[in-house]
């Protein structure tokens, strides 16, 4: 009996000598739909065209994650789809999604600087692209 109460005692001050969890980080959703990427929250009275560069602005520290609703498999990767194109400049990357599925993180996002950052389909040449905006508080 002494032996597990020693045990217990040892483990339980092991334990308070972890840090504390860090709480997540909030999550910005983006949604592939219709060959576009549109921030979850966002309601469009009329939706981009199929070639327009959707702009987020986000501050820093802010996980971000991508759910697709296209019938069409996406990802993001960040970089310029002239210039980087199909494996981005190497800032933040998603690995590659279908209709679905549960959303997939958008790996380097929170650990960007401010700045602007476009991104695109690394599958469609580069459609759809956006931008984030990283701005500070």
């Amino acid at each position: 009996m002494i032996r597990r109460v020693c045990i217990v005692l040892a483990l339980s001050s092991l334990l308070a000598m972890l840090p504390a969890q860090a709480a997540e980080p909030p999550r910005f959703l983006i949604v592939a739909a219709r060959f576009m990427y549109v921030p979850a929250t966002d309601v469009y009275l009329s939706p981009p065209t199929r070639t327009a560069r959707v702009e987020m602005r986000l501050p820093p520290g802010v996980a971000v994650a991508l759910l697709n609703t296209d019938g069409d498999e996406h990802d993001i990767v960040s970089g310029d789809p002239d210039e980087h194109y199909p494996y981005g400049d190497g800032f933040f990357e998603s690995a590659r999604t279908r209709r679905g599925e549960a959303p997939v993180p958008v790996a380097g996002v929170e650990n960007l600087a401010p700045g602007r950052y476009p991104f695109f389909c690394s599958v469609h040449f580069g459609v759809p692209s956006g931008v984030l905006e990283i701005v500070a508080p």
